[in-house]
């Protein structure tokens, strides 16, 4: 007689079903429940992807949460190692949890679907939107050395996982115990666009160190990893990050009237990159030089411009232009606050009582309307009745 295990694993469902109706000797929970080799029959449908095997297991009710005795995993974890998304779905509907990790190494079933690069699964798992018994999907989940899906896709190999994963709310910048980030991973398996992508969007920094003081580029791949364009993409950022701030900073302070667009490709430039900006406050207006050429103190205290500093030879037409256009957005704006200091001290007068005009009628209320009944019964007199004789006779 074939064993429930031999079947599980050969995808018998109908095998199965009728092995369990006509068990007579083991009680059909025990049967369905049973180890062999450490694992469950629905271990073994799992693990090699028979749906059908493993629909009919759970509807003789097999435990869906129950454990290897070996490394603790659960059947949704056999059925993410295999890759069977099927299945996957199948388990979480059926009460599996979601988040359940394993004995040796803490993975959930997101880190098993991450290690392998199995995108399906992985977005299977995330876009679920039937919450599972343990909540939804946790993203940024950390096994035993604190490496998260997100580790293990890059590690392994798989940057369109990663992609996915940060789409729906990875976080790069998140350590594992070593002090090994997304980078750091990265850079260690040799995916070269990657690095450049967190580098130029600054997602992560590539100075951040871990335990040991070593950065993405110490750990990096030797062949596979092009240091000089990372650490120019470095320079880069922080040049933009400090010429960002510094230009918010002077907007805010109302020193400057443009701000830089974004920057171009060299290769569209034909050349030199350009120096032209955009105005702030007219669209018309091209400046040919940029607001950090320009300061306050270029303004001689009569109002008039300064001289500036500009770059190069043929600058003083755009140097004064910028400058007649910023004394006169400075005499503005020291005039309004004059205005506004002025405005403020003066006393706010008090509002006087105007009384009404003699002419006026007073407003008169209505008398209300009282019932005969009510005001008998105020006054004391009693309505007579029929029966009542009369009393002077």
């Amino acid at each position: 007689m074939v064993d429930i295990h031999t079947l599980a694993i050969n995808g018998d469902a109908a095998g199965l079903l009728t092995l369990v109706r006509n068990s007579k000797d083991v009680h059909p929970l025990q049967l369905v429940n049973s180890y062999a080799y450490g694992r469950t029959a629905l271990h073994h449908a799992a693990s090699r992807g028979h749906y059908d095997a493993a629909r009919a297991l759970i509807l003789c009710r097999a435990d869906v949460n129950a454990l290897e005795a070996n490394n603790g995993e659960s059947p949704l974890h056999s059925a993410c190692i295999n890759g069977s998304t099927a299945v996957d779905m199948l388990l979480c509907d059926r009460g599996a949890r979601i988040n359940q990790v394993d004995k040796h190494y803490a993975w959930t079933a997101l880190h098993h679907a991450c290690e392998r690069g199995d995108v399906v699964t992985a977005c299977a798992l995330l876009d679920r939107k039937q919450r599972s018994v343990d909540g939804h999907c946790a993203i940024d989940a950390r096994d035993r050395d604190g490496f998260t899906p997100l580790h293990h896709a890059l590690i392994n190999g798989f940057p369109d996982v990663g992609e996915e994963l940060m789409q729906r709310g990875a976080s790069p910048r998140a350590q594992a115990h070593n002090g090994w980030n997304a980078l750091h991973c990265a850079s260690r398996r040799g995916l070269q666009q990657v690095c450049l992508q967190f580098v130029h969007s600054g997602r992560v920094l590539l100075d951040v160190e871990d335990k040991d003081g070593y950065t993405a580029l110490d750990v990096a791949h030797p062949t596979r990893i092009n240091k000089d364009e990372l650490e120019k993409a470095s320079v880069n950022f922080h040049r933009s990050q400090r010429r960002s701030d510094k230009e918010r900073s002077a907007v805010a302070q109302g020193r400057v009237l443009c701000v830089s667009p974004p920057k171009k490709p060299d290769h569209k430039l034909k050349g030199s990159p350009s120096r032209v900006r955009t105005s702030a406050f007219a669209d018309g207006v091209d400046l040919t030089v940029p607001p950090d050429d320009f300061e306050e103190g270029d303004v001689a205290e009569d109002g008039s411009p300064g001289h500036g500093h500009g770059h190069g030879q043929g600058q003083g037409h755009g140097v004064s232009r910028l400058a007649e256009m910023a004394a006169e957005v400075l005499a503005l704006q020291r005039a309004f606050k004059q205005v506004l200091a002025i405005d403020a001290a003066k006393p706010k007068p008090k509002k006087k009582y105007v009384p009404p005009p003699s002419d006026a009628k007073p407003h008169r209320m209505t008398k209300p309307q009282v019932s005969s009944t009510f005001r008998g019964r105020s006054t004391g007199a009693r309505k007579k009745s029929p029966d009542d004789g009369d009393e002077e006779s």
